[in-house]
């Protein structure tokens, strides 16, 4: 996990720094690195930019996605996501952005030419979507529904929420010009 702390006080920031490395000790951190110099700083985010790219090693197609719960609710997703990669039978490397509670969650299938497999990967994800909802999150922090994920919109929202999306809709766009068919509208 890599955190960054920001502010003028240096006092305040070493507390910050302080706090952060006691609890992620406490929930199981073997090694707390804090960046000494501007290079080290850009190593560090270094690899968080590359995290999508790197995680091929465990698949060829990647199915990935973004779900967000309550930051409280990260260690629950986590582990549920745990499960179901063992139930499901996939890698599910995760990374995100702990502040918001965004995380990206990543389903590799070895063989993507597998429609079995490629299936059981999108049962998978859809697994992930309902945990998600369970813990009261949402379908998405910051890609949106679009189109594949607009299936996926009834189990964040009954018939009334959605037929009221529907009537907004159509008062905004009648002809259904502005974003055809995105979130199943």
């Amino acid at each position: 996990m890599i955190t960054q702390v920001d502010g003028s006080v240096p006092e305040q920031i070493s507390w910050q720094l302080q706090e952060i490395e006691k609890h992620f000790r406490e929930n199981g951190c073997v090694d707390f690195k804090i960046a000494q110099t501007p290079q080290e700083e850009e190593n560090l985010w270094f690899s968080r930019r590359n995290a999508s790219q790197s995680i091929s090693v465990y698949g060829k197609k990647k199915l990935n996605e973004d779900v967000t719960v309550p930051r409280a609710s990260l260690p629950a997703l986590l582990e549920e996501v745990g499960r179901i990669s063992v139930e499901y039978g996939f890698a599910i490397p995760c990374f995100g952005h702990t502040g918001d509670g965004n995380v990206h969650v990543n389903v590799m299938v070895a063989n993507p030419s597998d429609r079995a497999q490629l299936e059981k990967g999108h049962q998978a994800m859809e697994a992930i979507f309902k945990v998600a909802i369970a813990l009261e999150g949402t379908l998405s922090g910051e890609h949106g529904i679009g189109l594949s994920k607009a299936k996926f919109m009834p189990l964040a929202f009954n018939e009334s929420e959605m037929a009221l999306f529907r009537r907004i809709k159509q008062a905004f766009d009648p002809n259904n010009i502005l974003n055809p068919f995105k979130m199943g509208l």
